[in-house]
């Protein structure tokens, strides 16, 4: 697991991406859509990101991933409904891996 200054550090780009992906949809500005949701898809990747060893914990990371790169086609083919609804999955994962690290945590 990552140390909690990495995951804090982590959390805090994913946040800064996550709001520069809604100013993307906001503007309808697919090159920012593409580029945000990529770093993302990257952010995810990093192993400081690995918080909980559980199956839940990494069934709702590949879906943040899947949800991040549904946002990342959807600017490619400057489909800003798409993108939106990938938003919103993008979101609901994070709600889902937050309150699952929160119960996880508390059982320790």
């Amino acid at each position: 697991t990552g140390s909690p200054v990495n995951v804090r550090a982590l959390m805090q780009m994913k946040l800064e991406s996550s709001q520069a992906v809604l100013r993307g949809l906001a503007l309808d500005d697919h090159q920012l859509l593409a580029k945000e949701s990529q770093k993302l898809q990257l952010l995810n990747l990093d192993a400081s990101w690995n918080v909980v060893q559980t199956k839940e914990y990494a069934r709702i990371s590949a879906e943040f991933r899947d949800a991040a790169k549904k946002i990342h086609r959807a600017a490619e083919k400057k489909n800003l409904d798409a993108a939106g609804l990938g938003y919103f999955q993008l979101t609901m994962t994070c709600i889902d891996c937050h309150r699952h690290v929160r119960a996880s945590t508390a059982q320790q």
